[in-house]
C-alpha cells in the first residue's frame, strides 16, 4: 500500500440519486504533498473516502455534443448507455 509500487486505488462509480453533495469537475484526487492531483474525464462527482483519502467518484459524465448552440448530455456513470438529461443553451451575446 505505501511506497514506490503502490497502485492508485479504483474509484467506482456511485448511483446518481445517492450522495447530496456534488462538484462538475474532472478531479479524482486533489494533490498532497506525496501523491500528484488524478483526473478523470468531465463528470458529476460526489465525495467519497478511499483508504482514509478523499476522492470524487463519479456518479454522471458530461458529454459535449456538436451542433450551432453549446450542448450538453449527462450519462449514468453505472450504466454509461443510459441517457440522464440533456442541456442546450440558446443564450444570444
Amino acid at each position: 500500500m505505501f511506497g514506490r509500487g503502490r497502485t492508485e486505488p479504483v474509484v467506482e462509480p456511485v448511483e446518481w440519486d445517492g450522495p447530496g453533495l456534488f462538484s462538475v469537475t474532472t478531479l479524482v484526487r486533489v494533490s498532497t504533498l506525496r501523491r500528484g492531483k488524478l483526473t478523470g474525464p468531465p463528470a458529476v462527482r460526489a465525495p467519497v473516502m478511499l483508504g482514509g483519502v478523499r476522492h470524487f467518484a463519479p456518479m454522471a459524465f458530461v458529454a459535449a455534443t456538436a451542433g450551432e448552440h453549446p450542448s450538453y448530455a449527462l450519462y449514468a456513470a453505472v450504466s454509461p448507455d443510459t441517457l440522464l438529461c440533456s442541456l442546450l443553451c440558446t443564450c444570444r451575446p
